[in-house]
């Protein structure tokens, strides 16, 4: 019955996805019908938030607006499927996903791949498919979630991860299933994963002045892979960073990334380098063929750990490795909770950050990889 309930409301979202991208004065009067008669709720999403009935009201607001109405289901509306920007993407549906279940809502994801052709294969287009065929559906979630009125409370932001209140967390587990789905379901990735993917966060990070963004020492590394690989292991590493791919049909690189490819590639060179010195057997590389897509597979699928450190975009797949290692980083306060759950490994470590009139880049690139050899 709950399969044949949520089919029914795919098609109906799917419609409802059709009706928002053709003409605007005449799909806010259809929209408007649709949420009479189906007591439902619309979350249009951009690639830098998520609102409802336009961009002066967060979803938080428009929620506690709607209690009492007996709102029977929330659909999420994506407004391109692409996988740019998608750590912040993922926090923003799942968070709403949290707050449809405080409200006793069904929750539908939708992204319009009708339009959005060229990003058919994105992870956030096969996420779509994942929710409509998931048999997790939330429920057993209920019971552990706060009300509407904490959540929002505690968390009203485009950057729910960055809330130290966690709520997200308590999705974490649905979540990972879908991110698994995904991988498992996804017959166009080589099988031929790695042993330990390694996502290095570089690109913008270089020239901003926030304190939460930095670079991690290439002994911390070393220290994970240690704790469960030897020195003569014959093992196979992925470093994975946003350098360019040189795929221009592919654009997984962002414009603010760009200026800084050729610091990245110094810095990821080196920490190549440094691994080599512990792990001789090892073959390590830092792929760039594929998409963000192969990226999150690589991280989920990685047989040996997944290892995540100061960055969004790493957050959810390394969570849905059966051995994650993330690092315990102010962008994702609540993480700690997980440390030793769901086989998530939560670890510290020192951090290169930008000084108080200083970007890191502005240090110079020989003191910073004097840092990250020696700290």
């Amino acid at each position: 019955m709950r399969n044949q309930l949520t089919s029914l409301l795919s098609l109906c979202a799917i419609a409802l996805s059709f009706v928002l991208w053709f003409g605007s004065s005449e799909n806010e009067r259809i929209v408007d019908k649709e949420e009479t008669d189906k007591k439902a709720m619309t979350i249009l999403a951009s690639d830098t938030r998520a609102y409802v009935n336009g961009r002066n009201e967060s979803v938080c607001n428009a929620m506690l607006g709607k209690r009492g109405e007996d709102v029977e289901i929330v659909y999420y509306l994506q407004n391109s499927c692409s996988d740019l920007n998608i750590g912040n993407k993922l926090s923003r549906l799942y968070n709403s996903y949290s707050m449809a279940l405080a409200m006793g809502a069904d929750f539908l994801y939708v992204c319009p791949t009708h339009k959005d052709t060229g990003n058919s294969g994105s992870i956030m287009s096969r996420l779509a498919q994942e929710r409509i065929d998931s048999e997790s559906d939330g429920s057993h979630l209920v019971s552990k979630t706060k009300s509407l009125g904490e959540i929002c409370d505690a968390c009203d932001s485009n950057h729910p991860h960055q809330c130290a209140s966690g709520e997200i967390g308590l999705v974490v587990p649905i979540v990972i299933d879908d991110l698994q789905g995904t991988a498992r379901h996804a017959v166009d990735y080589d099988e031929n994963s790695f042993d330990i993917a390694l996502h290095y966060r570089c690109g913008d990070i270089l020239g901003l002045h926030a304190e939460k963004y930095g670079l991690l020492p290439h002994s911390t590394f070393v220290r994970l892979i240690q704790a469960r690989h030897d020195r003569e292991d014959r093992i196979s590493i992925a470093v994975l960073s946003n350098l360019p791919n040189g795929n221009d049909a592919d654009k997984t690189s962002r414009s603010r990334d760009v200026m800084f490819a050729e610091t990245c590639k110094i810095l990821v060179d080196d920490l190549i380098d440094y691994l080599s010195q512990y792990f001789p057997n090892a073959i390590i590389s830092a792929p760039t063929n594929g998409s963000i897509a192969v990226d999150y597979f690589r991280l989920i699928r990685a047989k040996s750990m997944a290892i995540c450190g100061p960055s969004t975009f790493c957050l959810w797949p390394t969570l849905a490795n059966p051995n994650a290692h993330i690092f315990n980083s102010r962008l994702f306060p609540w993480i700690k909770k997980l440390d030793g759950s769901n086989y998530t490994t939560v670890f510290d470590s020192v951090m290169l950050k930008p000084r108080k009139n200083q970007t890191i880049l502005e240090m110079g690139v020989a003191s910073i990889l004097a840092w990250l050899q020696t700290s």
